[in-house]
């Protein structure tokens, strides 16, 4: 009996060795795999950031699923990757890349500043209306407000330049003090009365003039306006208006001569209309 009950106790305890190591070996194999491995993963990702290789990196903490902060470091490496972008100058990238990030750190400070960063390099290109949008668009962020003015003064600086005087008349019109607004406004304002004056436009030429009094050679030009009007006033035989023009320029030019030639003409069409 006692010899039958130490074998089976024997056995009983082999069954339970087995058992226990069995359980010790899923035990181990479970820490390696939840563990171990995922740990080693984790520290090849974090190489990967530290490397500047953000897209492998995003994808190997994405790999290693809701292990310690690897969610977190997929962001970590997706806004690394962002700021390159914005470093290098690619800022449509960058602000749809911080775009992407959500709430996730500055992420959403980060889109501003790629799109303020892209329309301050607009403005130092010259590409005004492009500028002016993006400033813009950003309302009081950083010196936004102050940019946008300067844009606004280079655009119609340009305008200017190119003869474009209506608008630029318009663009310093609307910037008050800012900068030299004031002087290219008159300047401005004189361009396109010179312009009325050569395209034959006399009245609005000498109407510019007018109102430019004393700036630049705004007097000359307008006395040379009135007497390029009366030219073609006799041009065109209008004798009268011809006449009262010539007369009232006094010794201007050949305005003398003019003024008896208009009168002549005058009176030979008088003659010839029998207007005795």
């Amino acid at each position: 009996m006692s010899s039958s009950s130490g074998k089976t106790g024997s056995r009983g305890n082999k069954r339970l060795l087995w058992i226990v190591i069995l359980v010790l070996i899923l035990l181990i194999g479970y820490l390696v795999i939840a563990h171990v491995i995922p740990g080693q993963k984790y520290k090849e990702a974090a190489k990967l950031l530290e490397q500047g290789k953000y897209d492998e990196a995003a994808a190997a903490f994405t790999e290693l699923g809701s292990f310690s902060d690897a969610a977190t470091q997929v962001s970590e490496a997706r806004y690394r990757k962002a700021a390159a972008l914005l470093e290098s100058g690619q800022y449509d990238e960058a602000a749809q890349a911080f775009s992407d990030l959500g709430d996730y750190s500055d992420a959403a400070t980060q889109v501003s500043e790629a799109g303020y960063r892209k329309a301050n390099a607009l403005l130092e290109g010259g590409q005004f209306d492009e500028a002016i949008e993006g400033f813009g668009a950003l309302g009081e962020y950083s010196e936004s407000a102050a940019k946008l003015t300067e844009a606004k003064y280079g655009k119609a600086e340009k305008q200017l330049s190119d003869g474009q005087f209506d608008e630029a008349i318009e663009g310093f019109g609307a910037l008050g003090e800012y900068g030299e607004s004031a002087v290219k406004l008159t300047e401005a304002k004189y361009g396109k009365a010179e312009k009325q004056l050569a395209d034959g436009q006399f009245d609005e030429a000498i109407e510019g003039f007018e109102a430019l009094g004393e700036y630049s050679e705004s007097a000359a030009k307008l006395t040379e306006a009135k007497y390029q009007k009366a030219e073609k006033q006799l041009a065109d035989g209008q004798f009268d208006e011809a006449i009262e023009g010539f007369g009232a320029l006094g010794e201007y030019g050949e305005s003398a001569a003019k003024l008896t030639e208009a009168k002549y003409q005058k009176a030979d069409k008088q003659l010839e209309g029998g207007q005795f």
